[in-house]
């Protein structure tokens, strides 16, 4: 499953977002991102799910110098995810979310 620019506004949107995401990444600038899932656009702070992923990376003083080393959720007992991982994971977590609203009936018109 692909997301594809242009044929949705929702999805066009949320390919921005992960741009800004994976463009902070490459600086190595982020240091957290949380995704929430809310059933009423017009009432956002009633989250169903959240997911936040915390970003660590190397100790080196100069920021040309660091490096992503892994990411951490809250509460998570285990050695941080690799990037790798950690990629293969979310596509895996957006493939499903798309697989599920597909499911859904249709909207009343």
């Amino acid at each position: 499953m692909a997301f594809v620019r242009g044929r949705s506004a929702s999805v066009d949107r949320l390919l921005k977002w992960l741009d800004g995401i994976f463009d902070a990444l490459k600086r190595n600038f982020l240091a957290a991102v949380q995704l929430s899932v809310v059933l009423d656009e017009n009432n956002p702070s009633n989250v169903v799910e959240s997911y936040t992923f915390s970003f660590k990376y190397s100790n080196h003083s100069k920021s040309i110098d660091r490096h992503l080393v892994g990411v951490t959720t809250p509460g998570s007992q285990d050695e941080p995810v690799t990037l790798e991982s950690a990629r293969y994971d979310q596509q895996e977590i957006f493939c499903d979310l798309v697989n599920l609203t597909q499911q859904l009936p249709d909207l009343p018109g």
